[in-house]
């Protein structure tokens, strides 16, 4: 009998054991980092409502557990704990949170477990929960919620809620699964992407002379390894180093006699990968929520392809692909910490001279662009032309120089605001451009590259005049028209520098350009200007770079606040309470100036979307890059803008803004222009809004351009044309010169008059 208990009493315990589940040390307290508040550095455990202790005597399993109780001053007696999870390249179709709770002096407490899945914008998705009503103690007790995954979830808060008591509640021993998986097993995925390391040390290609018929062959190529990067179910789940299966290709594809050979070699390379089993919609069903939409006829062009490839070609078209996870999509950025996609990988040691790995870069970034930026359709240059352009300058640069310069002009050449290249890991140099900046002295880019320049700040007038806005030097001064700069006009150097300017706009583009107009390598300058009406020549010594600071623009002397005119400079990093403590005072005022001239920062726009707005207003849609079919992008969010409140701000709003006004400048502009009594005033802005987006080239350089569309509603364009202008302003050389802030001028004015 004995025997038979033992036996009993001992398969009891093994039991116990094999059913109780291990520890996900992703979720485990012993080692965790509790954060307060919103996530912002990513996955973890965050607390936002209530205290909380990590509890070594309480424990489960002898491992800490999370200690949750509520703030004495809390009349509410609420704590919230949850786990944050980045969802956006996770796929599944399931989701499960689990763990144990224990519980002491509990008083009628409300305790609630859930999954609260959200979209990109962080609106809500869907809710499900497990609700608990608490008295006095528990001990340890599991805890389990279920959830469909849905296709809008990018992020996923599983969260634990208490409210009304005193409760003292320890969590321990979480899980969570997607599709049964633990999740640090699909949070940290191995890719096959990673593991081949082939031709880290260099491609070893060397094509030879480049002729018309390589120039073709390699044109075909780049445009069907893109389409297979982003379009092949297999490649899309990360199973291969793209760029390494480019390298096995290339030579042969690239030295091929005439199409049929070339053909066959394509077939031959899309048939490694084996055939798509899986056949999905390649379909729009409602065309008027995307904002763009992919051109692939050419992968049905009978001139370049026979019908095997064809056939293949569409059916990797149609075939299924996960609408949650496509391995090389590049994605927005939510935050500025968030602007590395690091599935491109840089090749930081690999020598500019390496051919394939040059091919490689133009044939990434051409694709990057294709796939993934918004707004091809509104450049200047067809995109489609521009593949074949640069295979002569990528394959066979003069030298390192023109190479470089290159890389800035194909850049440039989305013409994008945004634009931004940076080498190294966040060293930027002059104009953020790539390589040390005397590599471009021999290149048409070379004044780029210059280190010095005149300490003088330089705007554009009225009808296009470059004129001294502030000088540190005598010689010039406010007021002065710059016509020449060593004997070269000043729109020649703006036709030679144009090229190589990210810039969505001839606004923008002037912006960026007026450093560079007094740029020099030299130790002296000549520059010839007019100055009421006389024209001179003078020669400056120069020995160091002049500030890019924008204009200064005083208000003092236009006395607002005797007006009853309230002015604030959004670009002022001024605390909430102090914006706050403002408004609140001028609530009554006759006119509020916004001045948007310079970048946002601070809590400005959490504020004024209290005060501008008498009821909630839709100002913008975005739109983003599909997974499953990229290159389309879709409307995922129409953003609105204020509440109803009957005590908004009555008086006129006046909006400044110029080709500074940029981003998220532009984005204010567009909230605050939906105050009843609001104007914008000013020049055409940047033309750069939505979210930015960043990948690797090849040689520790980032590029980073705009990867979310924005748009009016109705799908209005707001990139390259600027935010609308209701009363255009922009100063002549004969107002700069009496220091007049014609902006300003112009709000005193619209906001004085009566009539409107």
């Amino acid at each position: 009998m004995k025997s038979r208990l033992f036996l009993f009493s001992f398969l009891l315990v093994l039991y116990s054991c094999i059913t109780q589940q291990e520890q996900d040390p992703l979720l485990s307290f012993d080692n965790a980092l509790i954060h307060h508040g919103e996530p912002l550095d990513g996955n973890g455990w965050y607390v936002n409502r209530g205290n909380f202790e990590l509890d070594t005597l309480s424990t489960f399993q002898g491992k800490k557990s999370l200690l949750l109780f509520p703030k004495s001053e809390d009349t509410l007696k609420s704590t919230n704990a949850f786990y944050y999870v980045d969802m956006e390249n996770i796929n599944g179709d399931s989701i499960y949170f689990s763990g144990k709770y224990q519980y002491s002096d509990a008083d009628s407490t409300q305790l609630v477990f859930g999954i609260h899945q959200l979209d990109s914008q962080r609106n809500n998705v869907d809710v499900s929960y497990e609700p608990v009503k608490c008295f006095q103690e528990k001990e340890w007790t599991e805890f389990s919620v279920k959830a469909s995954l849905s296709e809008q979830t990018d992020n996923i808060r599983f969260y634990i809620y208490s409210h009304s008591g005193n409760i003292k509640l320890r969590i321990n021993n979480c899980q969570i699964k997607i599709d049964a998986q633990p999740l640090a097993k699909v949070v940290n995925p191995q890719y096959g992407a990673l593991i081949d390391k082939t031709f880290d040390t260099g491609s070893n290609i060397t094509l030879g002379p480049l002729t018309s018929p390589m120039v073709e062959n390699l044109e075909v190529l780049g445009k069907v390894w893109g389409f297979l990067k982003y379009y092949h179910p297999e490649v899309a789940k990360g199973k291969y180093n793209w760029d390494y299966e480019l390298f096995k290709v290339l030579p042969p594809i690239a030295s091929a006699k005439n199409k049929e050979e070339r053909n066959n070699l394509l077939v031959n390379w899309i048939d490694k990968y084996g055939p798509v089993s899986e056949m999905g919609e390649y379909a729009i069903k409602d065309s008027s929520q995307y904002s763009r939409f992919i051109n692939l006829d050419w992968i049905n062009d009978k001139n370049i392809f026979d019908e095997r490839l064809i056939t293949k070609l569409n059916a990797i078209k149609n075939a299924k692909r996960s609408k949650k996870f496509n391995y090389y999509v590049i994605p927005y950025a939510i935050s500025k910490k968030h602007i590395i996609f690091e599935r491109e990988r840089e090749y930081a040691d690999i020598s500019w001279e390496d051919q394939g790995f040059r091919i490689l870069n133009l044939f990434r970034l051409w694709n990057a662009i294709e796939y993934c930026f918004p707004y091809i359709d509104l450049m200047d240059k067809p995109w489609n032309s521009v593949l074949k352009e640069y295979i002569p300058r990528f394959t066979e640069p003069e030298s390192k120089g023109e190479y470089s310069a290159s890389i800035i002009e194909i850049t440039s050449s989305i013409q994008d605001s945004h634009g931004i290249l940076i080498e190294g890991y966040g060293t930027r140099f002059a104009n953020f451009f790539p390589n040390p900046p005397s590599v471009l002295y021999d290149t048409k880019a070379a004044t780029l590259g210059y280190l010095n320049s005149l300490p003088v700040q330089l705007i554009r007038a009225k009808e296009g005049e470059i004129v001294v806005v502030s000088s540190h030097i005598k010689g010039l001064q406010p007021g002065d028209v710059i016509l020449k700069v060593d004997d070269e006009k000043v729109e020649d150097i703006i036709v030679r520098l144009s090229p190589y300017i990210h810039a969505s706009n001839q606004a923008f583009l002037m912006k960026q350009m007026l450093p560079l107009l007094l740029a020099t390598n030299q130790s002296s300058l000549s520059v010839t200007y007019e100055r009421n009406g006389k024209i001179s020549t003078e020669v400056f010594g120069v020995n160091g770079k002049s500030k890019e600071d924008p204009p200064a623009y005083p208000t003092d002397k236009y006395n607002l606040a005797s007006k009853n005119i309230v002015y604030l400079k959004v670009s002022e990093n001024k605390s909430s309470e102090w914006i706050w403590e403002t408004l609140q005072k001028n609530i009554h005022a006759k006119g509020l100036i916004l001045d948007l001239r310079e970048y946002p920062v601070g809590d400005y726009f959490g504020s004024l979307n209290y005060f501008l707005f008498p009821q909630p207003e839709e100002f913008i849609w975005f739109s983003e890059n599909s997974k499953s079919m990229p290159g389309n992008y879709i409307c995922t969010n129409k953003a609105k803008v204020g509440w109803d409140n009957p005590d908004y701000f009555k008086g006129k709003v006046a909006i400044l803004v110029n080709e500074g006004t940029i981003s998220n400048g532009e984005y204010c502009a567009m909230a605050y222009r939906k105050a009843p009594r609001s104007k914008i005033i000013g020049s055409t802005t940047a033309g750069a809004d939505g979210n930015i987006g960043s990948f690797h080239l090849v040689g520790k350089i980032r590029f980073i351009y705009t990867n979310l569309g924005c748009y009016y509603p109705n799908w209005e364009i707001c990139q390259r044309k600027g935010v609308k202008i209701d009363i255009p302003v922009r100063p002549t050389p004969e107002e700069i010169r009496n220091g007049q802030d014609v902006w300003i001028e112009s709000a005193i004015k619209y906001i004085s008059e009566e009539h409107n």
